[in-house]
């Protein structure tokens, strides 16, 4: 959805199961390969050769280097070729529920982050191990706001930000109504009659006299 507002990432990454998302917005699997692999670890994890039929899992996935900067969570170092190997995913899911950066972070400058599928307290996590201060970090998921709320918010944060957005992408599919303006530009000026003369001879004028008079 973000790709389709015009949004091309500069660095990706992920914690957890997110790794694997990231490393597909990367290129470097297909989405059917990276969820068949996750499937398979969730339905083999309390087998005592999970780790065997995964490896032969993984050795059937089609690998390619990462298009897009791919930083891994446990060092928060760039990954390139290692990420085209069964056994770094192999060794990401037998890592799963570990800590990420747990390795001082390579500096990645970024003005913009965004949270996919993140808090914000999940953020704030991410805010301390990754060295990003002075960056806008933009969390996509809330308890108090719907969906379409926070993207929205989102999207008013990149464009102030100075982001590019494709608006038309943004609003497709959604019911809209066309809101009629005033032809002329706003003076800010005041036009509540406060009080009304009285005319000579002391009496006040008619609603009538007083259209004309004005």
């Amino acid at each position: 959805m973000w790709r389709g507002l015009g949004l091309e990432p500069e660095v990706l990454g992920g914690h957890g199961i997110g790794q694997f998302a990231a490393a597909c917005a990367a290129g470097v699997f297909s989405f059917q390969a990276g969820l068949e692999l996750l499937l398979a670890w969730i339905r083999l994890l309390e087998t005592p050769e999970w780790r065997a039929e995964l490896a032969a899992l993984a050795s059937r996935i089609d690998y390619s280097k990462p298009r897009t900067t791919l930083v891994s969570p446990a060092t928060g170092k760039r990954v390139s070729e290692d990420v085209c190997r069964p056994d770094y995913w192999i060794h990401c899911l037998d890592e799963l529920q570990d800590d990420i950066a747990r390795e001082p972070p390579e500096p990645h400058p970024c003005d913009v982050v965004l949270g996919i599928g993140m808090t914000e307290r999940m953020l704030a996590r991410v805010r301390g191990s990754l060295s990003l201060a002075g960056t806008i970090v933009l969390p996509t998921l809330a308890n108090d706001a719907s969906d379409w709320a926070i993207v929205v918010a989102n999207a008013g944060a990149l464009y102030a930000a100075g982001v590019s957005l494709n608006w038309d992408s943004l609003y497709q599919n959604r019911p809209r109504r066309r809101v009629v303006l005033p032809t002329y530009p706003f003076q800010r000026q005041r036009y509540w009659v406060d009080g009304i003369a009285p005319l000579p001879g002391g009496t006040r004028p008619s609603n009538a006299s007083l259209v004309e008079q004005r």
